[in-house]
């Protein structure tokens, strides 16, 4: 079982805050399924994908441009969909080296699709070179109108890979867009997300703000409807505490996840409606449920 919080070290350079419900996602076992690269991105920087890409780059080689800390950031939460026929959507694609990159990290039976505001990305559709992406689109997904075609052109989206401009306000209509829209057990990774003290919106604090703290927070809970059933009820009879009226994002999220330059929301599975707390054995030593405690007997000397 996952926990709630925990700081994870093995990844240089980097604090992971991991704040989760429960997890039911399932694990992909250790043996590489096949038709991809297998451990593309696992052992050191040295043996990733990115230095063996990388060695003899000539100038007509597509362009990769990655923080080394993000590989390990790709293993962790996109292993399982590895060698499935899952969506994946990348936003900022320039060149075309990261979309070669993903085909090689999912296999061949992902459907990729790209998204850049340069008109040139249209000609990479079905080209072995990038990847063999579904479709290219050209424009800015910030956009309603385009960003409505887009969404009416593909099956569905099950990852979607934000690494368009870099500017909060970009990333933050992208997010409010497509998480409501992603598949129930999908991914939704942004990167660069770099902190700038001159700006006056920053993305970590609207997630933050959004997702953690407040009533529509994945920690949100609703305390009144508690204080109209007695304790005893809730201890002798239900045998389980369950808060009916939870929040939006405790409705759809599982978990949000902070790195350096990088934050992963992950979605639930399925829609929960109630949040479950169940007991089981006696809570308070020493008093009854829903009563008051016992009374020690007076003793007096002999």
């Amino acid at each position: 079982m996952l926990g709630s919080l925990r700081l994870v070290l093995p990844l240089p350079t980097l604090m992971h805050i991991f704040i989760s419900l429960p997890c039911a996602l399932s694990i992909q076992s250790q043996e590489e399924p096949l038709g991809y690269a297998p451990g593309i991105f696992k052992g050191s920087v040295r043996d990733s994908w990115f230095d063996r890409y990388t060695k003899g780059l000539s100038d007509d080689q597509l362009g990769v441009w990655k923080w080394a800390h993000y590989f390990a950031v790709y293993e962790r939460h996109l292993t399982r969909f590895r060698g499935t026929d899952v969506h994946v959507m990348e936003c900022g694609v320039a060149s075309g080296g990261s979309l070669k990159m993903w085909r090689d990290f999912f296999g061949p039976l992902a459907t990729l699709y790209g998204v850049d505001k340069l008109e040139s990305v249209k000609a990479y559709a079905g080209k072995e070179k990038y990847g063999n992406p579904a479709m290219m689109f050209a424009g800015q997904l910030s956009n309603p109108l385009f960003r409505e075609q887009v969404l009416r052109s593909v099956k569905r989206i099950d990852i979607f890979l934000d690494d368009a401009n870099h500017v909060p306000e970009t990333q933050i209509a992208h997010l409010n867009a497509i998480l409501p829209i992603l598949s129930w057990g999908g991914v939704y990774l942004v990167e660069d997300i770099e902190s700038d003290r001159q700006s006056k919106i920053n993305f970590q604090r609207y997630i933050y703000d959004t997702f953690l703290d407040g009533s529509d927070s994945i920690n949100w809970v609703e305390r009144e409807p508690l204080k109209t059933i007695s304790w005893a009820a809730y201890y002798t009879k239900k045998k389980v505490m369950a808060n009916m009226n939870i929040s939006l994002w405790q409705r759809s999220v599982e978990s949000v996840n902070f790195y350096s330059y990088v934050v992963v929301i992950e979605k639930k599975p399925s829609r929960t409606e109630a949040m479950q707390n169940p007991v089981s054995g006696r809570m308070f030593v020493g008093k009854k449920m829903g009563g008051k405690p016992k009374k020690k007997k007076k003793t007096f000397p002999s």
